[in-house]
């Protein structure tokens, strides 16, 4: 081997071992950084005519447990699923009011029933008459607030499908050009942990608004399904 060769050699040791310190230092001032996950670079021989002529870095790629991540994209779908039922319901229940209180429709109805039982027994008493009369009145104007509230609920219902509809379009637009240049940073050794990071963020905000499923392929793209396995 000539000098040259074995500096050479030793050259692109040195430069391998600099990249893998910028990696190691961008892992650690990112460490608390949101999305961010810990970097690994990935290290092979150089051949020249079946000798060996120094190492370079073949990739850089994020170290991750894929099954974990499902996991907790699994829990944030379970989880935002009831958050999102029980403000619905909570909302409902304010509505309608709860048994005991003197404004609900259960006890207006009861009011109601107990005016008109008051009434059948001396139906002539004008009085009674006009309490009926006043306790129905007001008992429809429950309803009527009650029907315009419901009918409220539905169009901010309607309103924030058509938010998170449009964002789920975004987000999947986004993972979809992810996995190109993904694949295409793959095929030609470069650098793919920020692409995965990225990407795994977009998967993330998808996971808070539908249930869904991820598999990486070889050519690191990801697949993603619904829970019921629609593309």
């Amino acid at each position: 081997m000539s000098l040259s060769q074995a500096i050479q050699i030793a050259v692109t040791g040195l430069q391998t071992t600099q990249r893998a310190l910028q990696t190691t230092s961008d892992n650690i001032a990112n460490a608390n950084t949101d999305g961010f996950t810990r970097k690994k670079v990935e290290f092979t021989n150089i051949n020249l005519l079946g000798r060996g002529a120094g190492v370079e870095v073949s990739r850089i790629s994020h170290s991750v447990n894929e099954f974990l991540l499902r996991q907790i994209r699994d829990t944030q779908g379970v989880t935002n699923n009831f958050e999102v039922r029980d403000k619905a319901l909570q909302e409902i229940q304010l509505l309608f009011g709860t048994p005991e209180s003197d404004h609900s429709i259960s006890n207006g109805l009861t009011e109601l029933k107990n005016a008109f039982e008051a009434l059948a027994l001396t139906p002539e008493n004008q009085a009674m008459q006009f309490e009926a009369v006043g306790i129905a009145r007001e008992l429809a104007l429950r309803v009527s607030e009650l029907a315009n509230n419901v009918q409220r609920l539905r169009a901010e219902a309607d309103s924030e499908i058509a938010r998170l509809t449009s964002l789920l379009d975004k987000g999947i637009q986004n993972v979809s050009q992810l996995n190109v240049q993904i694949a295409r940073s793959i095929t030609l050794n470069q650098e793919t942990g920020s692409l995965q990071d990225a990407r795994d963020r977009e998967l993330e905000a998808i996971s808070e608004i539908i249930d869904i499923q991820s598999t990486e392929n070889n050519d690191g793209r990801v697949d993603m399904f619904t829970k019921g396995g629609r593309s």
